[in-house]
This record gives C-alpha cells, sequence and structure tokens, in this order.
C-alpha cells in the first residue's frame, strides 16, 4: 500500500539523522525504516539488527534489492554478550500478530529442541566498533529494550544521540522491569 508501518517514529528520527553519520536500528524487522533512514540523508549508513534468523533473511533481500547503505547483523541486543537460543517464530501462537510482533524467548540452553529454536548470538553495543558519529538509535525488540539500553551507557555517553525505544506493558512482568526503570536508566 506504500504506506510507512511507524511513520511517527521515522518521522521523529529523519528529523535528527545527520549527513555522513550512522544511524542504529536495533529490530529493524524487515528493515522498512532501516531502508528510509539510510535515504533520509546524504552518506548515511545504517547498523541494522534483527535477532530471528527468518525475518534477517528477509531484511537481506530487502537491504539488496533497495540498494540502501545498510550493514545487517543477526544478533540480539542486549547488556551481554552470549550465545543464546530464542523460540522459532509461532504462527499458531494466540500472541502472534505479525513476523516480529512476537516477544523473543530466550531458552534455557539445558532445556531447547533445535526443531524449536534459533541459535543467536547476543551482543552489546559497546562492544561494537563504530568509524562515524551516531546521529539517532530507534530500539524495537520485543521487550528487551532496557537491556539494549543498558548495554550501550558507553556509546550513548559517547554519541548522545535521541534515542527512541519501545515500552511494552505486557512484557513487564515477565522480564523483570517497569517503565520507571526505564526513567530511571534515562
Amino acid at each position: 500500500k506504500n504506506e510507512i508501518f511507524d511513520k511517527k517514529v521515522y518521522e521523529v528520527g529523519k528529523k535528527f539523522i545527520e549527513a555522513d553519520t550512522i544511524v542504529l536500528d536495533i529490530g529493524s524487522n524487515y528493515g522498512q525504516l532501516s531502508i528510509l533512514y539510510s535515504f533520509s540523508n546524504t552518506n548515511v549508513s545504517v547498523y541494522s539488527f534483527e535477532a530471528d534468523p527468518y525475518i534477517f533473511k528477509i531484511l537481506k533481500k530487502n537491504v539488496l534489492i533497495n540498494g540502501s547503505n545498510i550493514k545487517t547483523f543477526n544478533y540480539l541486543i542486549e547488556n551481554q554478550n552470549t550465545e543464546n537460543f530464542i523460540d522459532k517464530i509461532n504462527l499458531n501462537s494466540k500472541n502472534y500478530f505479525t513476523y516480529g510482533s512476537q516477544k523473543i524467548n530466550i531458552i534455557d540452553k539445558n532445556n531447547f529442541s533445535k526443531k524449536k529454536t534459533n541459535a543467536v548470538k547476543s551482543v552489546k553495543i559497546d562492544d561494537i566498533k563504530f568509524d562515524k558519529k551516531i546521529s539517532f538509535m530507534k530500539i524495537d525488540i520485543q521487550g528487551y529494550d532496557l537491556m539494549a539500553l543498558k548495554g550501550s551507557i558507553k556509546t550513548i555517553l559517547k554519541h548522545k544521540m535521541p534515542i527512541v525505544f519501545e515500552y511494552t506493558p505486557e512484557y513487564s512482568e515477565q522480564l523483570n522491569y517497569t517503565f520507571n526503570d526505564f526513567e530511571k536508566f534515562i
């Protein structure tokens, strides 16, 4: 339909994205915002992170088709570096809305099934080297936004970029945080 899925998020980001900078799109899904951000100013590089391997394959195809300046990473961004196992997308889940709208469920490494899980590397933004100034960061990772922020403290302090993140109340109890925890972080 030629519509932007998160138009408000896109418009906010576009205001802050400067020429010759990097944008971090954490939880990029299929890459619509990454692609749009990459064309929003001159010589913008987008670092696009997507944890789910299936969605990541689609993201890579969209980046290639659109000829955008995007580096893609199949990582779960959080506050530690490790390997995790996450649930595969369940199309029959009552919580399923679209690909990418399901909460990421990290499975205990001692209690997993290869048929029902995907291995994914978890990394901290602070451990990634950036060769230019970061002008904007968007985080939308289905409940793991606070963990991503905590793994980005040094980067945030260095670049002082505007950040848009998602707070999802239904994940608060499962992940043991409240909106007050976000406020304390900020």
